[in-house]
């Protein structure tokens, strides 16, 4: 009997991580307030989200950056436009563009970092990876229970 619920439990367990694609980068999400020092800087796509998006999104792989000035500004090149798609589709065309940027922590339960992107007229969050620099960025793509992201990595 006891073997029995351990099995179901299991099962259980598996489906539910499953359905929760994100949830290997969820636990990792920064907890503690970085340095803005550690976030300055050029951060490019890491080599798994570059063969992503060749291969799933049929994007040409060129010039692909956010850059996070000191004076609270950013400029971002060749963003694949999955990234605002809510449903991650690619139409294998890029956004460039620039505002403001400012680290911002989640005002649920979770109290998580995150760097939120003023855009002309409208703003985004993108989550921060690891508890301690070096950092990542973490973007989903689409649905975030999906479990399908983009992750750059500071250069």
């Amino acid at each position: 009997m006891l073997w029995r619920a351990i099995l179901i439990l299991s099962s259980m367990m598996s489906i539910l991580l499953t359905a929760c694609g994100g949830i290997k980068h969820e636990l990792q999400f920064t907890r503690s307030k970085p340095q803005e020092s550690d976030l300055i800087g050029l951060w490019v796509p890491t080599p798994n989200t570059l063969k992503d998006m060749e291969k799933t999104g049929g994007y040409v792989i060129s010039k692909h950056e956010i850059l996070l000035k000191e004076d609270g500004t950013f400029s971002m090149i060749n963003m694949p436009d999955w990234w605002r798609d809510g449903f991650g589709d690619s139409k294998k065309g890029f956004e460039s563009s620039e505002g403001r940027w400012e680290l911002t922590q989640t005002q649920d339960w979770t109290k998580i970092w995150d760097i939120t992107l003023h855009f002309s007229g409208y703003g985004t969050s993108v989550k921060l990876l690891g508890q301690k620099p070096p950092y990542r960025i973490h973007i989903y793509v689409g649905d975030p229970d999906s479990g399908h992201v983009m992750l750059f990595e500071k250069k």
